[in-house]
């Protein structure tokens, strides 16, 4: 019964959307459009016939498609890599029912039809995977944004950490450097250790260009309410901050309506997206943004398209082994700030070259940002003394 969840229609009704998403850190990834209807995908060019990565895929989320972030870029991810292997895959969208969650999983792995079962941490799906994993020793497991002290104890598991702290980082070096009031802020998604990993990497960042910075952090609940998210960032801008950082991808359009409404970019206003390049997918998408998407400057990108492709394809040339916690940042180009015409437009030369260098400084090692993880131990109280105070 669960197995009727699939809803393959939406991958009709969101393969555009996601064609038009930017690859973003991971360079051209992006794929010609196929016909999804039959919830599957096919190869061209070499002969996926001797690879190792044979068998059909699943790709199981909580909640549904439409997120603008990762959802959506992680189902493009499993399409890539799908038409590169001549593999067929199946889609089911869980909903918000979080009791649902268990059965359903356990039922995909219970029906045989797959030899390989993708999802995402949120909801618990991370948990779940790591539970079933060792009872499930012929199915092969992904799941993507786990902290980086997940244990992975089963050799058919591969989870993957996001070194978001080096993505925010950068975006704290241009909050910094685009500020005239001195005053920042970010609006986070949850009070979560991976929305403190964030936080910590934005706020070093900052302060690496000016540590005297004011720094304001707002936190949600970790539900997506557009409607809360511009009331909080516009009580922000009201404030006298003038660049936030959302860090919440399908919120993104509530703190740019809030800018927007203040101003934008003509008023010294200004919004950081994160996951997905925010500005291209309201531009391209959603007529009615089109004006309050021009306050995006750029977002943060979590590249989860081109996470599972450098997955694939680190597992098909050995490069990459199951039953591993792999962590991937700038120097695996899987988080990075979006580049687009806009940006280029919007931000000052001077200060593309100030992202470049700790781009390059970071990515090559010479400067690491700090974590919630590493620096702090995944202690809250010690890592918000330091957020607070400096």
């Amino acid at each position: 019964e669960e197995m009727n969840m699939k809803k393959r229609i939406a991958l009709i009704l969101f393969a555009a959307m996601l064609v038009s998403m930017l690859a973003g850190c991971g360079g051209d990834s992006s794929t010609d459009s196929t016909d999804d209807s039959a919830g599957t995908t096919e190869t061209s060019g070499a002969d996926p016939s001797d690879s190792s990565i044979q068998g059909k895929f699943l790709y199981i989320i909580t909640d549904n498609l439409g997120d603008m972030g990762f959802r959506d870029n992680g189902l493009r991810g499993v399409q890539n890599v799908c038409e590169t292997y001549g593999c067929e895959y199946d889609v089911i969208e869980l909903g918000g029912d979080k009791s649902t969650y268990e059965n359903a999983f356990a039922d995909a792995c219970d029906s045989g039809e797959y030899a390989y079962i993708i999802t995402c941490s949120n909801g618990g799906m991370s948990d779940l995977v790591l539970k079933y994993g060792p009872e499930y020793p012929e199915i092969k497991f992904v799941t993507f944004d786990v902290g980086a002290t997940t244990e992975v104890t089963s050799d058919n598991v591969c989870a993957i950490n996001y070194r978001q702290n080096e993505g925010a980082f950068l975006a704290g070096v241009l909050a910094a450097s685009i500020t005239t009031s001195q005053k920042i802020g970010a609006w986070v998604f949850n009070e979560v250790p991976i929305g403190h990993d964030f936080v910590a990497g934005y706020v070093d960042g900052a302060r690496t260009i000016n540590p005297d910075i004011d720094i304001t952090v707002s936190y949600g609940s970790g539900a997506v309410n557009i409607g809360k998210t511009q009331e909080v960032t516009g009580t922000m801008f009201d404030s006298g901050i003038d660049t936030v950082f959302n860090i919440q991808g399908s919120t993104t359009s509530g703190a740019a309506t809030a800018c927007y409404d203040r101003g934008g970019l003509d008023a010294g206003l200004a919004v950081i997206g994160v996951d997905s390049d925010q500005w291209n997918v309201y531009t391209t998408t959603d007529s009615t943004l089109k004006d309050a998407a021009t306050t995006i400057v750029t977002s943060m990108l979590k590249d989860v398209t081109y996470s599972l492709e450098y997955l694939f394809a680190g597992i098909e040339d050995g490069t990459i082994e199951w039953g591993n916690l792999v962590s991937f940042g700038l120097a695996e180009k899987s988080v990075c700030l979006a580049d687009n015409e806009h940006f280029q437009e919007v931000v000052a030369p001077e200060v593309h070259a100030v992202l470049e260098e700790y781009t390059q400084k970071v990515a090559n090692g010479e400067i690491t940002p700090k974590g919630f993880f590493t620096d702090f131990n995944s202690d809250v109280a010690a890592f918000e003394e330091w957020r607070d105070n400096g």
